[in-house]
Formats: structure tokens, sequence, C-alpha cells
């Protein structure tokens, strides 16, 4: 019976003897295989989901709904993210669509799934290279699923009411986007067709998301935190 954990085989957390395992079993047995491709697809359709629209609770149930593995039979994955309420299973979804890496190469995107916002930050400024402020989103109806990171670059994801956003951080220039700029509490910002942008001690941050209105609330909001860090 094939037991190997092909999503540990994704994530680069397999022991290499293990891993030497599953790749003598993919030139061999095509049920291997299909069983990889599955998990693939799966992840690729949910990131494409995460990526390109709001997604509530029921929206999200819907789209697990519909991701199938390449035999046509119900994913073994997704019917462990049915049960979960919204928070949860959006969490879950991060997980999944963009996978936990432990890699060690600075090049190379580090993923975390975590909602506590001190993790969060530590985790990131190891593989960004730079200080980078716990964001919480205080005030607002946010929670955060994760953070990825690597050299110069970091960003945390959070769900605000029901949709996925993205406050990005940098150290590099940040692209030179058309825009309108709006001076707040000190602080100036650029609100561009792609999100908010602003600059705080050497560090460029953006947010991004579904809803205008929804990224400036959250602009100031973390604008507001990474200033008293």
């Amino acid at each position: 019976m094939n037991k190997i954990n092909w999503q540990e085989y994704e994530d680069g957390s397999m022991t290499p003897e293990m891993r030497k395992t599953a790749d003598e079993l993919l030139k061999t047995d095509p049920k291997a295989q299909e069983e990889l491709d599955g998990l693939r697809s799966f992840r690729k359709s949910i990131r494409k989901a995460c990526l390109t629209e709001p997604v509530p609770e029921h929206k999200l149930r819907k789209i697990l709904r519909s991701i199938v593995s390449p035999t046509g039979s119900k994913s073994g994955s997704r019917r462990l993210l049915l049960p979960l309420g919204a928070a949860a299973a959006m969490a879950a979804v991060a997980w999944f669509a963009f996978g936990p890496s432990i890699t060690t190469d600075p090049n190379v995107e580090r993923t975390l799934m975590v909602s506590n916002s001190t993790e969060a930050a530590a985790f990131a400024a190891e593989g960004a290279g730079f200080a980078v402020p716990p964001i919480t989103l205080a005030g607002l109806n946010a929670t955060l699923t994760g953070t990825h990171c690597k050299d110069g670059f970091a960003c945390f994801d959070f769900l605000v009411d029901g949709a996925l956003y993205h406050v990005t951080m940098q150290t590099s220039p940040a692209s030179t986007d058309p825009g309108t700029m709006k001076r707040h509490e000190g602080q100036d910002f650029l609100i561009c067709p792609k999100g908010v942008r602003w600059e705080d001690d050497s560090v460029n941050f953006m947010v991004m998301g579904p809803d205008e209105e929804t990224r400036w609330k959250i602009a100031e909001a973390a604008a507001r935190e990474a200033s008293i860090v």
C-alpha cells in the first residue's frame, strides 16, 4: 500500500531517504503519480481562488466542492476542510495552496501558516533580513492566516470581513504606479489601482485585496502599528 505523504514531498519537509523512496515509486507506480498530480491540482485551484477574489464561507465551500482528483473522485484533503468554519477553513486553504517551506535559500520564498502576529513577524524577519512589525490590524474584523517571505520581502495574509488581503513589505524600491497621494496622521500614502503604498523607516509597504475602501482601512491600521514598533 502506498503510504507516501505527498504534502511533505511537495513542501520539502520529507527526509532524504523517504524522498528517494517516493521518487522511485513515482517511476513505477501510476497511482502514486496520480495522487501527486491530484494534490498539485488541488493547491493550484485553491491558490487561484485565493488570489483573485474574496472567499466568504459559502463561496469557499462551493470552491472546495468543485475540486476533484484527476480520476473524478473527491479529494481526501478537500473532505477534511469542509467541516471547518470560515476563518479556520481559509487558514487551512492557505496552507494547502501555498504550503509551508523550510528552505534556507534566501531567494526561495518561505511560508508559515500562523495566526499569531508576533510569531509571524519573527519568522518573516528571519527570512526577509529586516525588522518586520507584528501587524494585527487591531480594530478591524481581521484574522491573520499566515506569512511568507524571502530575502528583502515579507507578506502577511489576512482575512478581513471574509476576504483575503495582503500586507507586503520590501526593502527594494517600490514600483512607480500612477495614483493619488493622501496624507493621514503624518504619513504619506499612494492610493493606486493595485492597492495602497507607503514607506516607513526605509521599508516599502503595500496593501492589496479586492475592496478599495477596505484596503485603505487596512493601510491605516498597518501603518499605525508599524510606526510604533
